[in-house]
């Protein structure tokens, strides 16, 4: 996506998709859960960064189904790399990062996790993967 996205991945659930209303279109064909919420990039009401936003989303969603106890963020940005956007810096600060704890009693990096589940593919993710003729 765009690079402002997040989601919230419950162990049992479906996880929910937070993206930019601009990509609803992209995020509707692409994204494999159908619960997608949507924010703002820039928003004439509030000066924040757009991952603040994305944040706050996130944070709601947290809070609604009681999963405030132990949360795991991904602190590594090499997801970033393959980023769309070009000629704006579209990376979670640390700050961001560290909303988390404001709001979660516990929050561990879930990078390693994460790793692990991306090096398995979907039929879906094998055919765009294919180099096109």
């Amino acid at each position: 996506m765009k690079g402002y996205d997040a989601v919230v991945f419950p162990r049992e659930g479906e996880p929910t998709l937070i993206a930019l209303e601009p990509q609803q279109a992209d995020a509707e064909r692409n994204s494999w859960t159908k619960d997608i919420l949507y924010f703002k990039g820039y928003d004439e009401r509030d000066p924040r960064p757009p991952q603040f936003r994305a944040f706050d989303r996130a944070f709601e969603v947290l809070k609604q189904r009681g999963l405030t106890d132990k949360v795991a963020v991904e602190l590594n940005m090499g997801t970033q790399s393959a980023d769309r956007m070009v000629g704006e810096p579209t990376t979670f600060m640390m700050s961001y990062f560290e909303s988390f704890k404001k709001f979660c009693a516990q929050v561990v990096d879930a990078t390693p996790l994460l790793n692990e589940a991306r090096a398995i593919k979907t039929a879906q993710e094998i055919e765009r993967m294919k180099p096109r003729q």
